[in-house]
Order: C-alpha cells, then structure tokens, then sequence
C-alpha cells in the first residue's frame, strides 16, 4: 500500500568510522514522516536514515510503501 505522509523533521548528524582521521566521516540524515489514516483516525509515525541529503524538506509530502498485514514494515521513497 502507497501513502503520502507529511515530512515533520529532518535532522542529519555526522558520522566518523576512524577517530584516528578526522576527515573520513559522512552526514547520515533521519527524515521523519506522518500520515494520517482516513478510515481510522490513527496516525502513524515512520522514520528512515539516508546517507545523503534528502530531496524533501519539512512540509513536504513523501510516499511511503507499506505492508498493510504490519505497517511496522515500511519503506519511505527519498
């Protein structure tokens, strides 16, 4: 199942593989979205990590793919 859920936050951290050497880390960036269930009324809250910068901003729609047996199994399209 294909929803659209509302971008609520974007935060992006840097991560270093080698304490040893500066220079050898990359930017992970946490995208979360919500969506609202038009038949029941129950939000749900999705969360995925990209390891380069997203093209969505806060405010923006992204789709989500879920599995509507466990929607604890998502995939967000960035």
């Amino acid at each position: 199942m294909r929803v659209s859920a509302l971008v609520s936050n974007i935060q992006s951290r840097f991560v270093n593989n080698n304490a040893s050497s500066p220079g050898n880390g990359y930017t992970v960036y946490t995208v979360r979205a919500e969506w609202l269930d038009p038949r029941t009324g129950s939000r749900y809250r999705f969360k995925q990590d990209k390891n380069s910068r997203p093209v969505v901003r806060e405010g923006e729609y992204v789709t989500v793919q879920i599995n509507p047996q466990n929607y604890n199994d998502y995939h967000m399209e960035l």
